[in-house]
């Protein structure tokens, strides 16, 4: 199983120097108009684009994972676990593989990550 890719979403904001971006759009367009929308059509707005990752990519690594049980061993047994866990490489990938389909199956993200830089769009002008 390949790991899943990052999708490219929109945010906007009334204000530039904000911490939260609101929305999660699938294109500039869509933000600008749920921006509009959400502050009308006579004030500045911004969007900025970002990405949602998927689950999989907030779970921790094989490494991180297989030394805790390490650690763990060592915590119950003493020097005689020393060599645990001893996992192949086969055996890390298909950890990795369970870990990743595990969390994109069961797991939901709601936030995402700005990676672009904010846009202003002026207001509309009156007709």
């Amino acid at each position: 199983m390949t790991e899943a890719e990052p999708t490219t979403v929109w945010g906007y904001s009334d204000v530039l120097d904000t911490e939260r971006w609101f929305g999660r759009c699938a294109t500039r367009d869509e933000a600008i108009e749920q921006a509009r929308k959400e502050y009308g059509r006579d004030v500045a707005v911004y969007v900025l684009q970002g990405r949602a990752d998927p689950p999989s990519a907030f779970m921790p690594s094989v490494d991180y994972i297989l030394e805790a049980a390490a650690e763990k061993a060592y915590d119950e047994a003493g020097e005689a676990a020393d060599d645990f866990p001893d996992a192949s490489d086969e055996a890390r990938e298909a950890l990795k593989n369970l870990l990743a389909s595990w969390a994109n199956e069961h797991l939901t993200v709601s936030f995402w990550t700005c990676d672009g830089k904010p846009e202003r769009i002026e207001p509309e002008k009156a007709t």
